[in-house]
């Protein structure tokens, strides 16, 4: 019995309470300012007047840095290493053309001056055998038109021979260009001037076609692999897909936004997919001389592999109202102050920045824009601004 008392009592004490929560909410409610007459007193508030002003839209994004070029140096031939370039070490810088590793070349300089031999000895036998043409062919003119059974005259002028003898040159030729090439490969040099990358030989190891020697990265230029939106694209100008010239761009990988930490580079296309999370589309980004190696560099070197925040130049400029971000109420709404009063205007926005945003729509050049808060704003509250010199 009890418990179905209280299970009716329940709903009336729950009305009870929130009629005394209200009746103490309006008693403690702020009531409105009023005059010296009792009338209500307009709410001082700050104001900021919008600027319609050429402005172009930036860009952020996230990124990493790859190799633009990269080789793994691996030898054509076998043999035992004698000799190794002394900065064949991890962040080591070497100039094109360099001597990195260095093979025996004691039988390569054998095959080469046995080639050598075989090319003079089938250019003997060439010359031989024309001889023995010419012989055959004053023969041939002197007797063979008496004789009373048919002659093949190519067999007769010796062309089998001949031709055999040719072939046999060129393929001597052919060895000797190998046996040098064999030779100029017991050296290995730089491709590019390149960042030495895990070098893994030694002098006095055996080493062949499948060694991995060390691996190179040029160092004229990185690139940025940067992710974005796929709706910011539009924003952004890319060669081959809506500009001719890519748009500047400036990549930081520690904290500040100095030129210490900064590096320039240029768009270089858009890339075909997008990543598996987040579904981002990506863009590559050059960056010429990542290592600042030129001292007319600016900014810090550029390391592999590195996370680096990307900020990208937007395509042409245009008018637009830039106002700081938490100027923006509600559901992309902005408070204007008309005539001492409150206006609750609704606006384009067409960017939002992290610290900004760009409007076109809904708000005109010259008004002025409320930048104080106010509670329980409502279109028509009266106001009055502290730039009229009212306080």
């Amino acid at each position: 019995m009890t418990k179905r008392v209280l299970r009716a009592a329940l709903p009336l004490l729950v009305l009870a309470l929130a009629v005394v929560a209200f009746a103490a909410m309006m008693a403690t409610r702020e009531p409105p300012a009023r005059g010296a007459n009792g009338s209500v007193q307009a709410r001082l508030v700050h104001t900021e007047v919008a600027q319609r002003l050429p402005q172009r839209i930036t860009v952020r994004a996230t990124g990493s840095v790859v190799a633009a070029d990269a080789v793994m140096l691996q030898p054509q031939i076998s043999g035992r290493v004698v000799a190794v370039h002394p900065e064949l070490e991890p962040g080591a810088v070497i100039e094109a053309g360099e001597m990195l590793v260095e093979i025996e070349a004691t039988d390569f300089e054998a095959a080469l001056a046995e080639a050598e031999a075989q090319v003079a000895q089938a250019r003997a036998e060439l010359a031989l055998e024309r001889g023995r043409r010419d012989v055959a062919q004053a023969e041939f003119e002197q007797f063979g038109e008496g004789l009373d059974v048919p002659v093949n005259e190519s067999l007769a002028l010796r062309g089998p021979q001949l031709e055999s003898a040719k072939a046999n040159v060129r393929r001597a030729e052919a060895q000797l260009q190998r046996a040098r090439a064999n030779l100029e490969r017991t050296t290995l040099r730089a491709p590019f001037r390149a960042l030495v990358a895990e070098p893994s030989v030694d002098v006095g190891a055996l080493v062949g076609p499948q060694s991995q020697l060390a691996r190179l990265v040029a160092v004229d230029r990185y690139w940025v692999r940067a992710t974005l939106p796929v709706a910011h694209l539009e924003h952004v100008a890319i060669p081959g897909f809506n500009a001719d010239a890519g748009a500047k761009v400036r990549i930081r990988q520690a904290e500040g936004d100095d030129d210490a930490s900064t590096r320039r580079g240029q768009v270089l296309r858009l890339l075909g997919d997008v990543t598996p999370q987040g579904r981002l589309a990506q863009l590559l980004v050059a960056v010429p001389d990542p290592l600042a190696l030129d001292v007319t560099t600016q900014g810090a070197p550029l390391l592999l592999d590195a996370f680096v925040d990307v900020t990208l130049e937007g395509r042409d400029a245009r008018p637009l109202i830039r106002l700081p971000r938490a100027y923006l109420r509600g559901n992309d709404q902005v408070w204007v102050f008309v005539d001492g009063q409150l206006d609750i205007r609704t606006v384009e926005v067409v960017w939002r920045a992290e610290d900004h945003i760009l409007i076109d729509g809904g708000l005109r050049d010259g008004e002025h824009v409320v930048t104080s808060p106010l509670s329980n704003p409502v279109a028509g509250l009266r106001l009055r601004r502290a730039e009229d010199g009212d306080a």
